[in-house]
This record gives structure tokens, sequence and C-alpha cells, in this order.
């Protein structure tokens, strides 16, 4: 016999057998199946489109990598050409005129190899086969190359100007090196020898470990032969320098080159996804290889997480069934507990609210401020440059001598005030720019000793009339700085100022620099002030902090002095170290880079006149 879910006074009662045996097991199941089904379908859609797209983004990083790694080699032995191009014609025109090159030859093949950082080094064969010198001077007596194909090859008349042999190496370093000859010419514009540079595969190397986009990339320079001449990346075990790029690679090369396609780029290696393009007119290809994508990689983590969700889903069902019976509890719960996410929903709605309206209110606040700023550049420090400058007519009595002396008392105190408050408007406004971003600063060559003259000339009045002493003692040999001149000139008037507020009458201010390394020059000011402990430091160089001693106090100022020098050193990349002790002064010291010129590369030697 069925019972109510509910007695008349309205408790819950025990539910019928029906409802607590729920569904049929048996739907169970069908919906776990159907579950199944959908999910993997999904996972394999997934996975599917996960493999497309990487192999897709794989082929365009194989591209890449051969574009980007054939242009520099491009750019590179261009470089090599046309020096060695200018020393040619310039060795025929001495010829010409009755001249050996000599110690000019010597310099010149030194300067070549010292300009390009891709070659190694530079040496002169002549039309015999047989070794002239090299940028060393050396000079080996018999040592005949005129077997090698970087002799041969432009002896017999290359049709091109510059000719990439086949990787050697060196009998006197005993290391590789790709040889790039360029033909010398004799007075009868017959051939007379050859310049060769020897590029070196090392540098090629590191270039192209730079330009690895993917793990496992391999880029490398071959000649049309397949003879490697540079690689990076896993080809081979040892030195890949002079493997034989694999003949199907080569094939592809001269037939498809920016293309992609799967191969092995080595005899016996697995197949990569190369790409091959070829080298401007030298004759080389540059080839890039990224590892393929397997259809396995990546697509167990999805297919694991679907599954997951299959068998979750049929836990579902299954709990489902067994929970059926208690519904009915269940619904009067549910209504309470959405009653409740009713009432929690209302005050997060409020909460929200809320929020917007102190956001709101922030940004209302930062455009006030920054419209206060605007306006306090002009609307406060106009007013007070015309009290400043009125006050100053007073002082002078430019119009007449004044009935009282009181009345001068009163125009230094008007114009001694209206100063303060025009550097500490201009304090206000120099961080505000710095904090903004907007402070635009022209670093270059500065001399430092003019820059300290001019801020302690603007300081020294007020040093004399306290009755503090200011020494300075600036080296004549001090490199010029790598500086911005009026940011540097507000750090030194800044500190200097500091260290006069917080010095007694009696005291000393000592402004000195010295040299530190060859990099860097550290300006140190020392004060015998006040001091202040050292765990005070890092709180005053924040904005608007100050010491919360009398004397402190009594110095006056917004604390921004130190937060605007630590930003301007800072942006200047240099550094500023502060050093303090109660009751026996200040020492601050700013570190800044010296200036270096911007060409330091030797220069070529002079060709010698005729």
């Amino acid at each position: 016999m069925n019972t109510s879910a509910r007695s008349e006074g309205g408790d819950q009662q025990p539910l019928t057998t029906a409802a607590r045996s729920g569904p049929p097991r048996r739907d169970a199941w069908l919906l776990t199946i159907i579950a199944g089904l959908i999910w993997a379908v999904a996972a394999t859609s997934v996975a599917y489109l996960d493999l497309s797209h990487r192999r897709r983004l794989n082929d365009l990083h194989s591209v890449a990598g051969a574009d980007v790694a054939a242009e520099h080699v491009v750019r590179s032995l261009e470089s090599v050409k046309l020096m060695l191009r200018h020393s040619s014609a310039t060795i025929q025109r001495l010829w010409e005129q009755g001249m050996a090159p000599g110690d000019w030859l010597r310099g010149t093949l030194a300067a070549i190899a010292a300009e390009l950082p891709q070659v190694s080094g530079v040496f002169m064969v002549d039309e015999q086969g047989y070794f002239v010198t090299d940028e060393t001077g050396r000079r080996l007596e018999g040592f005949h190359v005129g077997d090698r194909d970087f002799f041969t090859r432009p002896a017999r008349g290359y049709p091109r100007e510059l000719f990439i042999g086949a990787p050697t190496i060196s009998e006197v370093n005993g290391r590789w090196f790709v040889p790039a000859s360029y033909v010398v010419r004799n007075p009868n514009g017959e051939f007379g020898g050859i310049l060769t540079a020897a590029v070196d595969p090392i540098y090629l190397r590191g270039v192209y470990e730079q330009q690895r986009r993917v793990p496992g990339e391999v880029i490398v320079l071959a000649d049309i032969t397949g003879r490697v001449m540079g690689a990076t990346g896993n080809l081979r075990d040892g030195d890949p320098i002079g493997t034989v790029i694999a003949g199907t690679a080569m094939r592809f090369a001269y037939r498809h080159d920016h293309r992609s396609s799967r191969l092995p780029l080595v005899a016996d290696d697995p197949a990569m996804i190369v790409t091959a393009h070829p080298v401007g007119e030298f004759g080389l290809y540059a080839f890039a290889a990224v590892p393929p994508i397997r259809w396995t990689d990546g697509v167990w983590q999805p297919i694991a997480i679907w599954f997951l969700l299959t068998v979750l889903s049929g836990v579902l069902f299954h709990v489902r069934a067994r929970f059926q019976a208690r519904e009915v509890a269940a619904r009067v719960h549910i209504e309470r507990q959405a009653s409740r996410l009713a009432s929690l929903a209302a005050d997060l709605e409020r909460a929200r609210a809320r929020a917007d309206q102190a956001r709101q209110a922030a940004e209302a606040a930062n455009y006030a401020k920054s419209m206060f700023i605007a306006t306090m550049s002009h609307e406060l420090r106009t007013p007070l440059n015309t009290i400043i400058g009125f006050s100053e007519v007073i002082q002078d009595q430019n119009y007449g001598r004044l009935p009282s002396p009181e009345y001068i008392e009163y125009a230094n105190y008007i114009h001694d005030s209206g100063t303060q408050l025009l550097d500490l408007i201009n304090s206000i406004l120099d961080y505000s720019k710095i904090e903004a971003g907007k402070m635009a600063l022209m670093p270059q060559a500065v001399e430092l000793l003019p820059v300290v003259n001019a801020s302690v000339k603007l300081i020294r009045g007020a040093t004399d009339r306290k009755g503090v002493t200011l020494d300075v003692a600036i080296p004549d040999h001090l490199p010029r700085l790598m500086a911005d001149e009026r940011a540097l000139k507000q750090i030194l008037t800044n500190l200097l100022d500091n260290a006069l507020k917080f010095t007694s009458a009696g005291g000393a201010i000592l402004l000195t620099a010295k040299r530190h390394d060859d990099d860097w020059v550290d300006v140190l000011i020392r004060d015998t002030g006040a001091g202040f402990p050292k765990e005070e430091i890092a709180r005053l160089l924040r904005p608007f902090e100050q010491l919360d001693g009398t004397h402190s106090r009594t110095a006056g100022g917004a604390g921004l002095g130190l937060a605007i020098v630590h930003s301007l050193v800072e942006m200047q990349r240099g550094s500023l170290q502060v050093d303090s002790e109660v009751g026996k002064g200040t020492s601050v010291v700013v570190r800044l880079p010296v200036h270096v010129p911007a060409n330091t590369a030797p220069p070529l030697p002079a060709i010698p006149s005729g």
C-alpha cells in the first residue's frame, strides 16, 4: 500500500518502494553507452584538429628556419665578397704601379679578420698555388695549396666572383673552416692568385642556435654536393662538419625550394620535416629540419580526459538511479537553497554596485588628480613667479628706497616662501611626469665638472648663510658620462639641498667623484648632519616619505627629493647607494655609466699612394 509523501502536519514521511527503486538499471547503462560514444567522437575530433594544427605549424617553422638561415648566410658572404673585392682591386692597382703590397697587404688582411666576425682568418695564395701571407704576417715557405678546390676552381675560371670551397681542416691550427676565394688579377688582367677568407663554422653554428624556434630543430648549410659547412642541433653524433646530406634531401632541394617534405636529412637517420632554400648565387643550400609530429603525440591526454568523463557520466547515471527516491526531499532542500541563493545574489549585486561606484570614484579621483596637476602647472607657477619677481624688485628697491627696513625683511620672507613653494610644486610635477612615464631624457656625453659647478653655484649662497662648509673635489682625469645633463644637474642639486637641510651650522658637506672600474663613475655627497637609522633608507626612497624626527619636520619639503633622484638615476642605467648613521651624517653614492664612443672597430689601413 502506498503512503503519502507528507503527513497532514507537513512532516516528511518515508518514500514508497517504487520511488526508491528509480528508473530501471538498463536505462542507466544505455545512457552511459550513449555518453561514451559522444565523448569518443568529441575526443577524436579535438585530437585530429589539434594534430593538424601542430603539423601545419611545424611546416611553417621549417620553412621560416630555412629562409632566415639562407638570408643570414647571404648577408655574411656578401660582406666577405665586398671586403675581398676591395682588397683585390687595391693589390692589382699596386702591381700596376710597380709596388709590392708588403705591409699594406698584411694590415688589410688583419683588418678584414677583425671587422668580420664570421671570418677566422684571411690569407693570399699566388698564381702557382703557394702560400704568400695571412692576417698575422705568417709566411710558410714552400706551403702549396694548388691542389685544393678553393684554388683550382677560381684558377680555371669560376663564373662567379666568390667561390665557396669544400670544408677544410686548417694545417696551421687543426680547425675546420669554409674557404671563400676571390681572384686577384695581375696588371695584364690574367690570373694572379687568390684571396681566401676562412669562414668559421663555429660562428655559423652560434648564429643558427639563436634562430632555432622549436626543440629538436636542425639548421644545416651545405654546398651543392651535399657537404655540410655549418650545422646546429643533433644532426649526428660528433662533429657534423663534412657530413654529406642524404641524396633524397639534395634532390628535393634542387626541385622544391620554399617547400617542406618528410624525408631523412642524413642517410640512415629518421625522417624529419625538411625545407631547403638556395643561398643566393653561392651554390649553397640552407636546410631546416624539425621533428615530425606523430599521431600519438598529444593524443592520449584528451582521450584520457574524455574517457574519464565517460566513466563519470556512467557513475552519475547510476547514482541518479539510486537516489531518485529521495527526489521529493531534495526538492524541498533545493527550494530552500534557491531562496538562500537569491538572497546571496541580491547581496552580490549590491556588492557589485558598490564596487562599480568605488571604481568610478577612483577614476574620478585619478582624473581630478591629473586635472589638478595640469592646472597647478600654470595657475600656481605663474602667480608664484610673479610674487617672486615683485619681491625681488622690492628687495633691490628698484623704484626708490623704502621708508622702513622692515619692508625689506618682509620682502625677503615673501621671496623665500614663494621660492620654497615653487620648488615644492616643481618637485610634485617632476615626480608626476616620472610616474606617468612622460619624463623624456636625452643621454649624451656630459662633462661632470661643469654640471657640478652649476649645481654648487645654486646652493653656495644658502650654505654660506647657514654657516655650512661646502667642499668640492672633482679629479681632472674623469671620463665623460653618458647622461642627461639637465637630469644630472637636478640629481646633484636635490642631493646637495637635502644635505644642507639636515646639516646644522658649523657642519660640512663634501662633493667628490672617482672612477669605478672602466665603465662607471661614482659621485659621492657626504654630510655631517643629523643622519637617520639604516632601516629607514628603503622607506625614504619612496615618494612623500619623511623622517619622523623634529629636525626633519623643521627642514620642510614634501619627501620627494630622494624619490626623484632614485628614479632619474635608474632611468639613466645608474644606481643609487645611501648610507647613514644617526648623529654622524649621511653619504650618497650615485653611480653612472661612462660614455663609450659609437665606433670602436679598428679602421682599415690607408692605401699607399703611388
